[in-house]
């Protein structure tokens, strides 16, 4: 009974943040699919999350991949990133600022729908960097 609120929040994850629900889908074994398919990243939402709460000490490479927590840095914080990777808590801030998340002092921890919105905005920012810096020629 007491992972039940961290199952609560996965699947919160799962059927309104990716709108499984939602989908029209043609029979249930194409509806299987695409929980299944969609798992995978409410999951590392959801850990990610609750990692960089418990040990934000921890390298960002754990759960963010170099060239991800690089982009978020250079968007972000507008600086270039550091040679070493820095803390997981720092990384993961700018990960829910890529949301809308505020980070004041007495705000709330970043929900569920802003780390959506963070995602899709990494996602963005992943797919121009790699189509127009990663070659190191800059835009055509």
């Amino acid at each position: 009974y007491r992972g039940r609120w961290e199952i609560e929040v996965f699947f919160y994850h799962l059927k309104v943040g990716f709108a499984v629900e939602a989908r029209q889908f043609r029979d249930a074994r194409t509806m299987l699919n695409a929980v299944v398919f969609l798992m995978g990243p409410a999951w590392w939402l959801h850990y990610v999350q609750k990692l960089a709460r418990v040990a934000p000490a921890l390298p960002c490479t754990v759960c963010f991949r170099a060239v991800e927590w690089q982009v978020l840095y250079r968007v972000q914080a507008r600086q270039a990133p550091p040679a070493t990777p820095p803390p997981l808590g720092e990384v993961f801030a700018l990960f829910c600022r890529a949301g809308g998340h505020l980070g004041r002092k007495h705000d709330a921890p970043a929900g569920p729908k802003t780390l959506w919105r963070a995602q899709q905005r990494l996602a963005i920012w992943l797919e121009a960097y790699t189509a127009f810096l990663a070659n190191g020629k800059g835009c055509v």
